[in-house]
């Protein structure tokens, strides 16, 4: 009874997340969002079986919290933000107005080489919409940083208990050891994350100047499409470097030996 529960509170925030920016910007009716309906409907009926059921199947760290509702968080956090900062555009309030704020103090974090979210083939893209989506992107890049500094402290600095009672099956469903030592394994998967962390917020305006072609650049200028391409281009390294973390976290408990001497053993299948 009680895990049901708990899997149907899991559901009800998942939807409301995924449905925030229909919601709260002027102007969309959640009557006339299908697409968001659709998958706020299917991540609600994930999330509860995922949550409802004895035995794993995909979503990582299931039994081990505060990670996955660190995630929940830092997510709910970057849509709710952005979101009332693209309202601030044509409802102003005063909740808006000091997230517009912020934004504009971040502002120079969206000239750095990092934080540029813009792909040079989006120039077609209004000079206002340009300019509120480098806002958007900065004010992401700052709570990005302050949130992951958070998770930081949450899961390597506190008193951490999943790591002692670390169960493999219930909390990493798809890890495989191979021939490796457990720890070993996790050290190696926890250094692929970190470099996809790294890597991401450089690489993907490149994924996205490689789609322009295929992909209507004017999606854009839908802002729940601006909205969820900025949110998950901050979300997404924060969550390799979060996963990272835990990982190592967990290797340390599982093997102080089996730690690799070299940075290249992190990256090297089978190494």
């Amino acid at each position: 009874m009680e895990r049901g529960l708990g899997a149907l509170m899991r559901a009800i925030l998942v939807a409301l997340l995924l449905a925030l920016p229909s919601l709260l910007l002027p102007g969309q009716r959640w009557a006339d969002a299908p697409l968001a309906e659709l998958l706020a409907l299917s991540a609600a009926i994930f999330t509860f079986l995922e949550y409802g059921a004895t035995a794993p199947s995909l979503v990582e760290f299931r039994g081990a919290a505060p990670v996955n509702r660190l995630r929940f968080i830092t997510l709910f956090v970057l849509v709710l933000a952005v979101t009332l900062l693209f309202r601030h555009s044509v409802a102003p309030g005063a909740v808006t107005g000091l997230v517009a704020q912020a934004a504009q103090a971040l502002r120079p974090w969206a000239d750095l080489p990092v934080a540029s979210l813009l792909p040079a083939s989006l120039g077609a893209i209004p000079i206002d919409l340009r300019e509120e989506m480098a806002l958007a992107a900065a004010l992401s890049f700052g709570l990005m940083a302050v949130l992951i500094v958070h998770m930081l402290a949450a899961i390597w600095l506190a008193p951490w208990s999943a790591p002692r009672n670390f169960n493999l099956w219930i909390n990493l469903p798809l890890f495989t050891a191979t021939r490796l030592a457990p720890a070993s394994a996790l050290y190696r998967s926890a250094g692929l994350s970190l470099l996809g962390a790294l890597c991401f917020p450089v690489f993907a305006p490149l994924a996205v100047d490689m789609l322009v072609p295929i992909v209507d650049p004017h999606a854009f200028n839908d802002p729940q499409t601006t909205i969820w391409a900025i949110t998950l281009w901050a979300f997404i390294p924060a969550n390799l470097l979060m996963r990272a973390t835990a990982l190592l976290r967990v290797a340390r408990y599982l093997g102080r030996g089996d730690a690799p001497r070299a940075w290249s053993d992190w990256f090297v299948p089978g190494a």
